[in-house]
């Protein structure tokens, strides 16, 4: 065997290996682990496309290949639709996840599935497999037929939209979760620019490089779980507790001027918008009585709907619990 080939096997088998780990570790920490059953299956679906790939390369013959080639599409169509899932209830944005849309997402992959077991009949997917010449270690190419189109351009689409996602809640959550986030990014890119350089034909021997590059990708998410705690603890977390809140909540910062609010605050003061944000509370909410540190409780009348608020102003510090830079939460 082509020595090249034996090391591109062994990594492989490596990163296999890790998609196994990760799984394992997510059901053994289910009940602290967020979303565990998504995050198995996208390790479980990675080590059969990983392992599969690894057999293939070491196939002694065309038929033995073309096996393991099929074996790889039990797994690979469906870990970009089940990265987007995840992606969606990490974000927060489940609520799109309904019956209907996830079954939805998962038709191309089902299709993609069958058509790929059954190619030597239509020959769909991939018009024809072969053995590159002048080759010591038998190596196949393929010539791509119009579902493996169907099924390239849907794994990609699904890819970029998890990291379009991945971009704009990278922008809303705080400095302390960039990490995570930007860990999930870089999961979704580096396969795609491997993918990308395979389909191009930049890659050695012609052999797909994404298995080898999941390797990492695996690695970093090992890396974000043990030390910033990917998917235990989450911005997410935050948003619905925040959100879920039945009492207004206003943070502002020490220059009185409005950092956030929830939702129950919305309902409560008419002239709060998301354009208030970085405004002074003072030119929003219309309160005649000075807010001061020592003042921190004081009833406020909405003379439009003619009601009484109680208001408790909470300094909220940061973590080295420096005064002259706390914000105030009105609530």
């Amino acid at each position: 065997m082509n020595p090249d080939i034996f090391h591109y096997i062994v990594i492989i088998s490596i990163s296999g290996v890790l998609s196994i780990l990760l799984a394992i570790y997510a059901f053994v920490k289910r009940k602290v682990f967020s979303n565990s059953n998504v995050f198995i299956l996208i390790s479980y679906f990675s080590a059969i496309y990983i392992f599969g790939h690894a057999f293939e390369l070491a196939g002694s013959n065309l038929a033995e290949i073309k096996i393991w080639l099929k074996f790889q599409y039990l797994g690979l169509p469906f870990i970009a639709p089940t990265c987007l899932i995840l992606i969606l209830q990490y974000t927060g944005l489940h609520r799109f996840l309904k019956r209907k849309i996830i079954t939805g997402l998962y038709i191309i992959p089902i299709i993609t599935c069958l058509m790929s077991l059954t190619n030597d009949f239509h020959h769909l997917f991939y018009q024809s497999v072969y053995l590159l010449p002048n080759e010591k270690t038998p190596l196949a190419d393929m010539i791509v037929g119009p579902l493996y189109i169907v099924h390239g351009s849907y794994t990609f689409g699904c890819l970029l939209f998890g990291t379009c996602i991945l971009i704009w809640y990278w922008k809303r959550v705080k400095a302390v979760y960039w990490k995570q986030v930007m860990t999930l990014i870089l999961g979704q890119i580096i396969p795609m620019a491997a993918s990308f350089l395979y389909l191009i034909g930049i890659s050695p021997y012609g052999m797909d490089p994404v298995p080898i590059v999941m390797c990492f990708t695996s690695a970093l998410y090992l890396w974000a779980i043990l030390s910033t705690k990917l998917f235990m603890i989450a911005p997410i977390a935050r948003d619905r507790i925040f959100e879920s809140m039945r009492d207004g909540v206003l943070i502002v910062d020490i220059s009185n001027r409005l950092v956030d609010y929830n939702k129950a605050a919305e309902k409560m003061i008419p002239t709060l918008l998301s354009s208030s944000i970085v405004k002074d509370i003072y030119d929003i909410w219309k309160i005649e009585e000075d807010i001061s540190e020592e003042q921190q409780k004081f009833e406020w009348m909405n003379r439009k709907n003619s009601k009484y608020y109680y208001v408790h102003v909470t300094e909220v510090f940061n973590n080295k619990k420096n005064s002259s830079r706390k914000d105030n939460c009105f609530k």
